[in-house]
């Protein structure tokens, strides 16, 4: 199975309530992640059930958000696009050990309009439980 998320908006909190849930744990996951951030940070936009991305750099979340929510559920990094900012994840039980912890391959592109309104990412680490979790 396959996962591709990409609202352009909420896709971490539709893959970590997928992940909390575990009803569903798809073989590969394909997030949209913001090319914008810098990749050691771990943040993402907070949940509004009606948000809609406005072309700015305020939208989905880093990739070192994905990367730590999905290591705690049980995924792997693999890879991320070069012409777009989508980053493929597969379940750990899957993957030879040596194919754990691949660096993260971040395509930094400043191509969104700057949020002018300069509104605050959550940081995930600090404030999601979900991450408290172990391998």
């Amino acid at each position: 199975e396959l996962l591709t998320i990409d609202t352009d908006f909420n896709d971490y909190w539709i893959w970590r309530a997928l992940l909390v849930n575990g009803t569903f744990r798809p073989r590969v996951v394909a997030v949209d992640f913001n090319p914008d951030l810098d990749m050691h940070v771990t943040w993402t936009v907070p949940y509004s059930p009606t948000a809609e991305w406005d072309g700015t750099r305020y939208t989905v979340a880093s990739l070192l958000a994905y990367q730590q929510l999905g290591s705690a559920f049980g995924y792997e990094y693999a890879y991320s696009l070069e012409m777009g900012a989508h980053a493929f994840f597969i379940r750990r039980d899957l993957l030879h050990p040596e194919d754990y912890d691949l660096p993260l391959r971040l395509v930094q592109k400043e191509s969104h309009l700057e949020d002018r309104d300069r509104r605050p990412f959550v940081d995930v680490s600090l404030h999601d439980p979900a991450l408290q979790r172990t391998r």
